[in-house]
Parts: structure tokens; C-alpha cells; sequence
């Protein structure tokens, strides 16, 4: 069951509003994950678009395997360092931005449906494809033993 926090109406989607830098999944730190700074923008669902915070590595190998996997070499997701995003916080600290690079003003229709977790990303994304899902989950398995062998290497 998907608990929603802020406005719910009888409407399958509700408005978004997303302030942030574009990013490229290949750099994403640990601290932008553990801060709940990544947003990320998938394909539009049924009422909206998929909007969600990118909490866990294994959510952004989900996101760098579809970006492999795409046969036209761009991804459906992109993905943001937010500095604002929804209807909490309505202020932007501007000493937070970057010195350089470009910020965006995002805002849309955010499914009721959209990902919040690996299992709904699963569900959104493969629509029950045992081999699409198989594919995936190969490629995220590649991505986290690399991230893994290089956590080791730092670590000594």
C-alpha cells in the first residue's frame, strides 16, 4: 500500500513542482542517495508521470540498466539534484547551488502510481516481461559488483 503525504484529491494524478541540476546517472554519489537529493523522471504511467526520490543503489542500477538496455541509447528516466521539489519546502537556498551548470524549473502531472521502491520500479517498467526482467537485473548485478569491488578498493 502506497501512503501519500501532502495534497490527495480524486484525481489518479496530482501536480509536481522540481528545482535542480540535470545530472547523469554515472554521477550520483553516495551522499546525494542518502541525502534524498535525487530526483528522478520516468515514462509517463497510465495518469501521469513517474516521479520519485532515487533512495537506494540498487534503484539507480534499476536506472542505469534501463539506460543500457535502451535501444535508441537514452534513457526514459532523468534524473535530478533537486533542491526543491513538491509542496514541503517552498524556499531555495541559494548559496546551495552550483557555481557552474544550468538548474531547471520542472513541473507536470505526477502519477498517483508513481515508483517508490525497487518492486514498484519492477512493476512500472517491466510489465511483467520475465525476460525484460531477467535483463535487468543482470545489468544491475554487473553495476553493483563494480561499485562494490571499488567500495572495497577505497577502503584499504
Amino acid at each position: 500500500m502506497k501512503i501519500r503525504n501532502g495534497f490527495v484529491s480524486n484525481s489518479s494524478s496530482s501536480s509536481f513542482v522540481l528545482f535542480g541540476v540535470p545530472l547523469d546517472a554515472k554521477n550520483v554519489t553516495n551522499s546525494m542517495l542518502k541525502n534524498n537529493r535525487i530526483t528522478a523522471i520516468g515514462c509517463c504511467l497510465d495518469e501521469g508521470l513517474d516521479v520519485f526520490t532515487v533512495r537506494t543503489d540498487e534503484e539507480l542500477a534499476f536506472i542505469k540498466a534501463c539506460e543500457k538496455l535502451e535501444k535508441l541509447g537514452h534513457s526514459c528516466f532523468s534524473l535530478y539534484d533537486t533542491f526543491l521539489y513538491g509542496e514541503g519546502e517552498n524556499t531555495v537556498d541559494l548559496s546551495k547551488l552550483p557555481k557552474s551548470g544550468t538548474a531547471v524549473l520542472i513541473g507536470g502531472d505526477q502519477a498517483q502510481g508513481s515508483s517508490d521502491g525497487l518492486n514498484d520500479l519492477f512493476e512500472n517498467y517491466c510489465n511483467n516481461n520475465e525476460l525484460v526482467d531477467e535483463k535487468i537485473r543482470k545489468e544491475m548485478q554487473k553495476y553493483l559488483r563494480v561499485k562494490k569491488l571499488k567500495n572495497l578498493k577505497t577502503s584499504k
